[in-house]
């Protein structure tokens, strides 16, 4: 039985679509349908052009099943599915503050209580590689890190679910922008202190809100 459905990708990639972290045709979502079946965003198709008949559709092994060609970048997409079994959603966006920082290889280090909530550590940026290569997801998947800044690329997300993939895609630009903003101001500014970070993380992630699981 398929965890999801075509339709339900429509609907993820509608979601990350409003935040608007993308122009045109960057940036591509995927999202495992079941233990064989990948969506993803078609190559060259900005999200507003993608619906229920066009979306791509693909075997684990890279088989086009459905729909348009898919992304460019479905091989490092499947990579990571193949070696990430718990993973079901991959989000990459070239989003403008996390693209800049990716350019300077700067790490986002934990300026914020917003980076504490969410991440708990710095967000790692891997070093450049050619992202039509393997490099990246074998390094992706050896650092067993859900959330990076490609330098000079943009950012890698994924999760086993994908709303939350699609809330860490959005937080993640929003601490580039306050980082990018902060050390402009002060170059040298101090990140939160380990023990503060640690106490953060534990509340948000399981006290603060309402829990559906």
């Amino acid at each position: 039985m398929s965890k999801y459905e075509p339709l339900d990708f429509i609907e993820y990639m509608n979601e990350l679509a409003k935040h608007k972290l993308d122009k045109l045709s960057c940036g591509n979502i995927s999202l495992r349908l079941s233990n064989n079946l990948i969506a993803i965003k078609p190559t060259g198709m900005s999200y507003n052009e993608v619906n229920i008949e066009n979306v791509s559709i693909v075997n684990i092994s890279g088989k086009h099943l459905f729909g348009e060609k898919p992304s460019s970048d479905l091989d490092f997409h499947l990579q990571i599915y193949n070696n990430k079994p718990e993973i079901n959603c991959i989000i990459h966006t070239h989003s403008h503050y996390a693209s800049v920082m990716s350019c300077l290889k700067k790490p986002l280090k934990i300026l914020t209580t917003l980076q504490a909530d969410y991440f708990g550590k710095d967000i790692w940026c891997m070093p450049y590689k050619n992202h039509r290569t393997g490099s990246i997801s074998e390094k992706i998947i050896k650092s067993g890190n859900k959330v990076v800044l490609l330098e000079r690329h943009g950012t890698l997300i994924l999760d086993e679910k994908p709303e939350k993939a699609i809330k860490n895609a959005v937080i993640l630009e929003e601490i580039a922008k306050l980082n990018y903003h902060i050390e402009m101001i002060e170059s040298k500014v101090k990140k939160i202190k380990d023990k503060d970070i640690g106490a953060l993380n534990k509340y948000y992630q399981n006290e603060y809100g309402i829990k559906t699981d």
